[in-house]
């Protein structure tokens, strides 16, 4: 069984405030991770898991939790996904590439966000390396949407 403390804390300073939220699944989210086999996908302690029941009222979501999903909330178009977090590069993430274009081509919302973990070297004031490809920052600037990453720990 997975430690339950991150989520307990998210439950207690997020939740408890009144506050909704989403999440990916990150680099240190993998299975695999830190010997932990079943870290994201696992059932029923794996993250995902754990998050789908979390869903913020009111939202129409639809998709993988955290890897390949869409929210409609309150007006705002949530694309998230696991880009670059498995494998790095422009041809290995061709899956999450389709998924992003597609959620937000079909969206009707005015705001429209994409959310994932990974980033790329240029994009940031750190050294972490480039993961996701261009691509995703392209299809996002076309189709008019925010980006927002956090790999590099930095804002």
């Amino acid at each position: 069984m997975h430690d339950r403390m991150w989520r307990r804390f998210v439950d207690e300073t997020i939740r408890g405030a009144g506050m909704d939220y989403l999440a990916v699944k990150g680099n240190h989210d993998a299975d695999g991770w830190d010997g932990v086999q079943w870290l994201w996908n696992g059932d029923p302690d794996g993250y995902a898991a754990q998050l789908r029941p979390t869903l913020p009222a009111g939202a129409d979501c639809r998709g993988e939790y955290g890897t390949a999903m869409v929210c409609d909330y309150r007006g705002v178009t949530l694309v998230l996904s696991d880009v670059g977090v498995d494998v790095a590069g422009e041809s290995a993430n061709a899956r999450q590439y389709e998924h992003i274009d597609r959620a937000l081509r079909e969206s009707s919302n005015p705001w429209k966000v994409c959310v994932w973990h990974m980033n790329m070297e240029d994009m940031q004031v750190s050294y972490k390396g480039d993961s996701v490809g261009w691509g995703a920052f392209e299809i996002c600037r076309r189709r008019g949407a925010f980006v927002v990453n956090g790999h590099a720990h930095s804002y």
